[in-house]
């Protein structure tokens, strides 16, 4: 009878025995699961940007008239105001600004024509506008390099 009793404890603490093997077995599969799905994962790529012919303007907070990013640019100025306009540009690009007053006639004014980009790639003008300007759209043309665009802002009487 002890025999039996011998045999069926053998047997009982073996199952057991094989039960934690099981249970330890799992775990350590789950493990290596999971570490084998972070292994073997299809990276990410990294966006890497590269150089371009063409301008990629920054953000900025100020509106955009057109392909160029100004950073200041005048909606309304009064006869006898200053103007700042301020362009983002690469670092050393060569910028041009010419002024047309309303009577269509190209400003000679100190402060206008080529500007290299400053070491914040920001090509920047500043002018007066006369007292003897008449009041209406002015015009604007600028250039960085070959490509040109044109602008209109408002003279508004002198107060």
């Amino acid at each position: 009878m002890w025999n039996k009793i011998l045999n069926w404890l053998k047997r009982f603490w073996g199952l057991v025995l094989a039960f934690v093997a099981l249970v330890a077995f799992l775990a350590n599969l789950a493990t290596v699961i999971a570490f084998a799905k972070d292994y073997f994962a299809t990276p990410t790529p990294l966006l890497t940007p590269f150089p371009t012919a063409t301008m990629v303007p920054t953000v900025s907070s100020t509106p955009t008239l057109g392909p160029f990013q100004f950073l200041s640019f005048p909606k309304q100025v009064r006869i006898g105001d200053d103007v700042e306009v301020i362009l983002q540009a690469r670092k050393d690009d060569v910028c041009t600004l010419e002024y047309y007053t309303p009577e269509e006639t190209k400003s000679t004014a100190e402060g206008l024509g080529a500007v290299i980009a400053n070491s914040k790639a920001q090509c920047v003008w500043k002018w007066h506008i006369s007292g003897h300007t008449a009041s209406g759209k002015a015009k604007l043309i600028i250039a960085i390099e070959d490509i040109e665009e044109t602008h209109e802002f408002e003279i508004l009487p002198g107060e």
